[in-house]
């Protein structure tokens, strides 16, 4: 069942997600190394928050990457 009110009620769900949102940068913000890194570069911003969890399930186990090291200098370099 769902009832309209003028007042009261529990944030929305994106709503509740901002606040997270906001309350996590403030945190990194507070951070005395991001702190000197944003005091360093005037304007600099945090624009994206990624946790390990995240960036392993993106990214491709290094067994499975394509990873190769060649230390010969390019011949087209010369």
């Amino acid at each position: 069942m769902v009832s309209l009110v003028k007042s009261g009620g529990q944030p929305t769900i994106t709503e509740r997600r901002e606040a997270a949102a906001r309350e996590r940068l403030g945190g990194l913000e507070a951070d005395p190394v991001i702190a000197s890194v944003l005091a360093r570069f005037p304007g600099a911003q945090i624009v994206a928050v990624r946790g390990k969890d995240v960036e392993a399930a993106q990214s491709p186990p290094l067994a499975d990457a394509d990873i190769g090291y060649n230390d010969e200098p390019d011949p087209e370099d010369d």
